[in-house]
């Protein structure tokens, strides 16, 4: 997708390139698309400084300790602008081999929010 002038091949704009002028609609599509990259950069970033932290943290251990040590690893964080797929697995992780288990939606008629909460039967 074009982004500015279109030069000839050293950067520079010459004499006989045309400019190829983007509208706001493009130009708005290009800015959210952007964002969304970065909100799902930022939500990697975290789960690879999270994880990080926890061999860090294990390396510690093991210094301290002298001895091996089992790694504990993290669920993935889940936030609200991740995938509905990574939500679902992260609910079925969560209660696994739970059969009583489920979600329960509801819808507060004071404040119009919803959600899902937990249901046992």
């Amino acid at each position: 997708m074009p982004t500015g002038p279109r030069c000839c091949g050293d950067g520079r704009s010459k004499g006989g390139c045309e400019a190829i002028m983007l509208d706001q609609k493009d130009i708005g599509q290009s800015i959210a698309a952007l964002e969304e990259e970065l909100a799902r950069l930022n939500t990697r970033r975290a789960e690879v400084i999270a994880r990080l932290q926890d061999f860090r943290r294990e390396k510690a251990l093991l210094a301290q300790s002298g001895k091996q040590l089992s790694l504990t690893f993290r669920l993935p964080a889940v936030t609200n602008q991740s995938s509905e797929d990574d939500k679902i697995a992260l609910f079925q992780s969560l209660f696994k081999g739970r059969d009583d288990v489920y979600p329960r939606r509801f819808e507060s008629a004071k404040t119009g929010r919803s959600g899902y909460s937990l249901g046992c039967g």
